[in-house]
């Protein structure tokens, strides 16, 4: 990708350069893109480069005179000139409001640019602000334009490669796999051996998506192969990861380890892939557990922490030392689980931490920015009401009269702007009270920020929908949706009236806690008491769906997630629990942990213990038996 937009950019210096000697400045710039026989010359006028920024400079310049004269298309064309210049040699921000004012210009003026070359550009720009349904779109109309003996025909390739890839992120495999395959026949014609390895693990990629893993493994091991003759570690290394993960799905976990061990062999002999190396450590790790040698995954499990903690690499780390605290909590080391846990905790509080400062100094210099242009409208204003000072007695009485009336109005605007954002500081606020506790929300008033809290006792529930999967394929999507946000109103009903809370719901399931947030010493029997209401409501008045629960009590973490979209959740070995025994619950029924057996009141109740074994791990629980009188 980097090499086609350094291409990009020279190809533009070069053809502007050589315009620029050729016919003048100003002339060449405005018929950049309309002169296509200056391009054969590109290789004679790259000696001229050096005068690029200069040459720049001016044309960034000569962009206002040409919108003021509504030569729009001439404009797009400087536009995407600039913007190929900067995309390597100013910041990320500046490249970004380049980039938005050249859609504003391309959308916005109904600019319908038919060149090959103009709409693959267009198509790269829309792709570098993430807005993939246009970039899609504009490679699509250049493929349409190319014309056979004018446009380049390794742009066409490189246009059909980027189709493929976006068609994929839109889920139309089909044409992901045609375009991919078109790419694949123009490489060869230019025996093009590094395109022909990368296009191959593109196809690769499509019939893994469609679950066909024997036609995967032919196009990565295809892929594989040119990749070898080019000799770039890097990309053999990914070659071999992508065998090794068609492995696992199939089964084989030998050949998935050998794959991962000769991907490492390749990461290590590079300087630029230390986080795909140790998420190959990661890998051999779990697989190793997997099989049963808990050694060998402890020791890559190590490796993993040590080699992301030298690299400074604290998201890797904390995947890391999360990996290896499963695999001891799984063998019963649960002294080394903890002691992993503890680890992981202070990573993920130290990066959540980095983020809020991120966002805090982002937003500050914003506020300046903000701030800054206010002053230099003031001083404009200022200026203007000095010349009307100026004139005659008669102009200041005007001049008076004027600007009494426009304060007059500017104080009625601020006070209806003070209305609004008053109006939508209450709706914010009413927002965050349905999405975070009382007591967080106080918290982030107060300090700016909420800090993660460990609560020792607490209750969790969850719910989940049985076989929601199969009513959401075969259901009305709008009366299905209708009929789960019943559902959960009826839930959030029932848990609020025996003092739980509702945490979140994700899909079909419902998650909530009992004791987290007040000190009721039944919180155990409030819970308990929602579940079995919730489940004999739903069983009762909801017949076409089926429902299951499970709860357990223990040490829980909660944290406030994400900084402008905010969810608080909840983390910890118990919220596991509750979902695992939910898991293992049957139809209708409910499953619960040792400790909320004891705390229950059983009278009416049966209770019979039960051992489930959930990938790989025991849970003791009781299966809870109404009576039905």
């Amino acid at each position: 990708m980097k090499r086609a937009i350094v291409v990009l950019g020279l190809l533009l210096i070069a053809i502007s350069l050589y315009c620029w000697n050729k016919t003048g400045e100003k002339e060449a710039i405005l018929h950049l893109f309309e002169n296509s026989e200056n391009q054969e010359n590109l290789l004679n006028i790259l000696e001229f480069s050096s005068t690029a920024d200069e040459y720049f400079q001016k044309t960034d310049l000569l962009i206002p005179e040409v919108l003021k004269k509504k030569e729009y298309r001439r404009a797009l064309s400087l536009h995407l000139v600039s913007y190929a210049h900067h995309r390597n040699s100013k910041s990320p921000s500046v490249v970004d409001s380049l980039a938005k004012e050249i859609v504003n210009l391309y959308e916005a003026n109904k600019l319908n640019p038919k060149e090959f070359e103009i709409l693959t550009k267009m198509g790269q720009v829309y792709n570098d602000l993430e807005m993939i349904d246009k970039a899609y779109e504009c490679y699509i109309k250049g493929i349409q334009n190319f014309v056979v003996g004018y446009d380049s025909q390794d742009l066409l390739q490189t246009t059909h490669s980027r189709t493929g890839y976006l068609a994929r992120l839109l889920g139309d495999l089909d044409s992901a796999e045609n375009h991919a395959k078109i790419a694949i026949d123009l490489a060869k014609k230019d025996n093009n051996v590094a395109k022909l390895g990368y296009e191959y693990n593109n196809l690769g990629n499509v019939y893994l998506d469609r679950k066909n893993m024997d036609k995967a493994l032919e196009y990565y091991q295809k892929s594989l192969r040119y990749k070898i003759e080019t000799g770039d570690k890097r990309r053999i290394g990914g070659a071999y990861n992508n065998i090794a993960l068609i492995q696992y799905e199939r089964g084989d976990k030998k050949g998935c380890l050998e794959n991962l061990k000769l991907a490492v062999s390749y990461y290590e002999a590079t300087d630029n892939e230390t986080e795909a190396l140790i998420t190959s450590y990661q890998n051999i790790c779990q697989v190793y557990h997997e099989t049963g040698d808990n050694k060998r995954a402890i020791y890559y499990g190590r490796l993993a922490i040590k080699k992301a903690n030298e690299s400074k690499l604290p998201i890797s780390e904390s995947w890391s030392v999360y990996t290896l605290e499963e695999v001891y909590r799984n063998i019963g080391d649960y002294k080394e689980a903890y002691k992993l846990s503890k680890r992981h905790r202070t990573i993920k509080d130290s990066l959540f931490k980095a983020e809020m400062t991120r966002n805090i100094a982002e937003m500050k210099a914003e506020f300046n920015l903000f701030e800054a242009e206010k002053k230099q409208e003031l001083q404009a204003i200022r200026i203007k009401r000095q010349h009307i000072m100026i004139i005659g007695a008669f102009t200041i009485m005007i001049g008076l009269i004027i600007i009494i009336y426009q304060n007059i109005r500017n104080s009625k605007n601020q006070q209806r702007s003070m209305q609004v954002i008053k109006k939508e500081q209450q709706n914010s606020e009413a927002l965050l009270a349905n999405v975070l506790p009382d007591s967080i929300i106080k918290e982030i008033k107060t300090k700016g920020e909420a800090s993660p809290r460990l609560y020792e006792n607490v209750a969790v529930l969850n719910i989940d929908i049985v076989g929601f999967t199969k009513l959401a394929d075969t259901q009305d999507p709008d009366k299905l949706f209708s009929k789960v946000n019943k559902v959960f109103t009826v839930f959030d009903d029932i848990a609020l009236k025996h003092g739980c809370q509702r945490i979140k719901t994700s899909g079909d399931a419902y998650l909530a806690v009992s004791g987290m947030f007040s000190h009721d010493p039944d919180y155990i029997q409030n819970i308990f008491n929602a579940a079995v209401e919730i489940l004999s409501h739903m069983n009762s008045d909801c017949k076409d769906m089926q429902f299951r629960a499970g709860i357990a009590c223990g040490r829980i973490v909660g944290a406030v997630v994400g900084t402008k979209n905010f969810i608080y959740d909840i983390f910890g070995a118990t919220v596991n629990t509750a979902f695992r025994l939910q898991q293992g619950a049957e139809p209708g029924t409910i499953l619960i942990d040792e400790k909320i057996a004891l705390a229950i009141d059983r009278e009416n109740l049966e209770l019979k213990d039960i051992e489930l074994v959930i990938k790989d791990k025991k849970y003791q629980a009781k299966w809870v038996q109404l009576n039905k009188n």
